[in-house]
């Protein structure tokens, strides 16, 4: 697709997914630290106090490595978890280290504490299969994160919601992508080739 013209979602997430694949492993670890600590200094996530985030799954950007100097700073963890009863609806609750994390019927590690409301974190670390510089984010297609955040109030950061941080390899990032209604857009996109700041 040409710059001028906006990638449809569903080939963005394959590109994304393949582009994802081709790193090879040792690769997507050292862009997974890189991108961690990138995040670690965003003022954002250094002045936040409640940090959602998320357990890595396959070729995932992985951030565990970050989640210690999160609860070393003081601040409170959260992750994600979806209805077991087969619903794409996602809710946060806190997690601390050594607490259980229980696989979902994805395999995907989940707290099983009490919900923490989404409109209650100070930052979210959303995961991407493409994004694009505008912010427009494609996940696996389910809908967990449009749902989850879409009940946000449309605010500015800090204004009565969380500042939503795309993360993401380089190579998944698509020049533009034709945004959906429903589609929640980033504040803030990092990549291990830097932060992007489309809003």
């Amino acid at each position: 697709m040409g710059a001028d013209r906006p990638t449809p979602p569903d080939v963005a997430r394959r590109q994304g997914l393949s582009a994802r694949r081709s790193l090879d492993a040792a690769v997507r670890a050292a862009h997974s630290r890189h991108i961690a600590n990138t995040l670690g200094a965003l003022e954002e996530v250094a002045g936040a106090d409640i940090v959602g985030a998320y357990a890595a799954t396959g070729d995932e950007v992985d951030l565990s490595g970050m989640w210690r100097a999160l609860r070393t700073d003081g601040k409170a963890l959260c992750l994600p978890r979806i209805d077991p009863g087969g619903s794409p609806t996602m809710e946060f609750a806190a997690w601390a280290r050594g607490a259980e994390l229980r696989p979902n019927r994805f395999g995907i590690g989940e707290p099983v504490g009490p919900p923490v409301g989404v409109e209650d974190l100070d930052v979210v670390l959303v995961p991407c299969v493409a994004v694009d510089r505008a912010g427009t984010r494609v996940g696996f297609g389910a809908g967990y994160y449009d749902r989850a955040l879409g009940r946000l109030p449309a605010a500015e950061p800090a204004a009565g919601r969380p500042v939503l941080v795309g993360v993401a390899y380089e190579v998944q990032v698509v020049a533009l992508i034709d945004a959906r209604p429903w589609d929640v857009p980033l504040d803030i996109v990092v990549t291990e080739a830097g932060v992007n700041r489309p809003r």
